[in-house]
């Protein structure tokens, strides 16, 4: 059994762990009446929160309940979508092992020693954005929370949480993908510079060469096939984050200008919204940004062995970089959302395309609106005009 070595668990992916734990988001132990109990709270705490709901909905005005109850509604069903996977469907373990085996092929079969130093510091930005988000958004609630007394910010509070340290969890382990990517080009181009300096076209001892090749085509199998793992796992939970991350951005943009226009709201609220929503496009270009090197990567690595089977003597060598030139021909390194959406920049370009109209469309509808509540208003004063006017003529 493979496991995840203390040096390499603790450059990335230890603290991920340990916030889900402290946050009551991942059981401690990952047993059956664990799970169990965690389902059962969080049903409970998505009960309580309804119970709260329809206490509140009763002193809203008809259009603002509806909006209320949609963004609450759309709050809940994400958090408990993402809290049932991560209870039920979580292969982080799997996952794990699979890049210990990685670091350990690399490790013993082609001699390099991981760059830990790299892991960790691509990681801790990943950790630092995480932090700054979650701390910039607790501060504002906290605000929030002393000024109106909506308690229902908690739950956003601790939703918007729950999504983050999902996305984040992603973007570790993408650019644990990513940091192998790197090792492995860098061992790619070792073994073929050595293999040009010994000149070993007519060299009858070739056996090191075409294991080194293997441990290359090994490698990036697994690589590959972590990749499919990791598009498995975090599945529901990129379809619920990109699609709340596109609804949120666009109608936040929207109720920020209406408002701005009308000045309901003070300064610091339009800061905190235009805080969140910077948050938010990080939280899904970090890893557009991440999957999109991967995949610039993995066609570097493809590209070293395109060709080298000319010109050669050794029949063995020849087999041993075919077989990875049709392996690298048949995978790529693109991360997909089940298969219908590619993680990389030009996904991130759609959302923004999307989002923007989206945006331009409801103030649209709003300037269309208002110019016919006023022509509205203006042919009922006009109305009312001609009839007083024949009730005393």
């Amino acid at each position: 059994m493979w496991h995840l070595s203390g040096e390499l668990d603790v450059a990335s992916l230890r603290r991920m762990r340990g916030s889900m734990h402290c946050l009551l988001i991942l059981p401690p132990r990952s047993h059956l009446y664990m799970k169990l109990l965690y389902n059962i709270a969080l049903l409970v705490y998505i009960g309580f929160i309804f119970r709260l709901l329809s206490h509140n909905i009763v002193f809203l005005d008809n259009k603002s309940g509806i909006f209320y109850l949609a963004g609450i509604l759309e709050l809940l069903i994400g958090h408990c979508v993402v809290a049932m996977e991560l209870l039920w469907s979580n292969q982080s373990k799997k996952i794990e092992q699979q890049f210990q085996e990685i670091h350990d092929i690399l490790r013993i079969r082609l001699g390099r020693k991981v760059n830990l130093v790299r892991i960790e510091g691509y990681c801790n930005v990943i950790y630092r954005f995480n932090f700054i988000r979650i701390a910039v958004l607790a501060t504002v609630t906290i605000y929030n929370l002393i000024t109106t007394k909506n308690f229902f910010l908690l739950c956003n509070l601790y939703s918007e949480t729950l999504f983050t340290l999902r996305c984040g969890e992603f973007s570790l382990h993408t650019v644990l993908v990513l940091a192998f990517f790197q090792e492995l080009n860098e061992a790619a181009n070792e073994i073929l510079l050595g293999m040009e300096r010994l000149r070993l076209d007519l060299c009858s001892d070739y056996s090191f060469f075409s294991e080194c090749f293997a441990g290359l085509q090994q490698t990036h199998l697994l690589l590959w096939k972590t990749q499919r793992d990791i598009e498995q796992n975090f599945l529901r939970s990129l379809i619920v984050v990109i699609m709340k991350n596109f609804v949120d951005t666009a109608v936040t943009l929207y109720w920020m200008f209406v408002n701005i226009i009308q000045k309901r709201v003070s300064g610091v609220i339009q800061l905190y919204g235009l805080t969140e929503e910077l948050g938010k496009l990080l939280e899904i270009g970090i890893p557009c940004w991440i999957c999109t090197r991967c995949g610039s990567l993995q066609r570097q690595f493809r590209s070293l062995f395109h060709g080298l089977t000319a010109n050669r003597h050794n029949k063995h060598l020849n087999n041993a970089l075919l077989r990875i030139s049709v392996q690298l021909g048949q995978e790529t390194a693109q991360f997909s959302v089940g298969g219908f959406l590619i993680i990389n920049n030009e996904m991130l370009g759609k959302f923004l395309f999307g989002m923007l109209s989206y945006f331009i469309i409801c103030i649209q509808f709003q300037l269309t609106f208002i110019d016919h509540i006023e022509e509205e208003h203006a042919t009922g004063l006009v109305t009312s005009t001609e009839f007083n006017y024949s009730k005393y003529a």
